[in-house]
């Protein structure tokens, strides 16, 4: 019997199956999690542009009077609180994937910053300017930690 029969279509079969497994590893792996931080980060990169008049502006709460702000802005904070805060989670979960070529510290200073802006929405009267330098800096270590423009 010539093994020559059975031995060249088994290693092609064999070579071919162990190409597509390393191929499958590699991108789940390197490509997957590389392509969801860079989704993340152009998610990122939209929201601090869509909410900029709210950060920049934080609102100002006084004993006494309530709420300076309409109900439709209240309910666009409170949205841009959450989305915020919502980005930096996603952030810290890209973060536990390892992407190639991305620093775990700027991922890890972007998160705390975009909590810092979520957090930086509101202020009382006698710190309403520090609080939006603050959140200009925020802003600033943000792009940054993910070298956005």
């Amino acid at each position: 019997m010539n093994w020559n029969i059975v031995v060249t279509p088994l290693l092609t079969t064999l070579s071919g199956v162990l190409v597509f497994v390393a191929g499958q590893i590699f991108l789940e792996c390197c490509i997957k999690p590389s392509q969801e931080y860079h989704k993340i980060k152009s998610e990122i990169s939209y929201l601090l542009v869509l909410y900029a008049n709210v950060y920049m502006n934080p609102e100002i709460y006084e004993e006494n009077k309530g709420v300076l702000y309409t109900t439709k802005e209240k309910e666009r904070r409170e949205k841009a609180e959450k989305e915020l805060r919502e980005a930096a989670a996603k952030l810290i979960g890209v973060k536990q994937q390892k992407p190639l070529l991305v620093k775990k510290d700027d991922i890890a200073a972007a998160s705390a910053n975009l909590i810092g802006l979520s957090n930086g929405l509101y202020s009382s009267v006698t710190n309403q300017e520090t609080q939006r330098k603050q959140n200009e800096l925020c802003r600033e270590k943000i792009k940054k930690s993910l070298h956005l423009k």
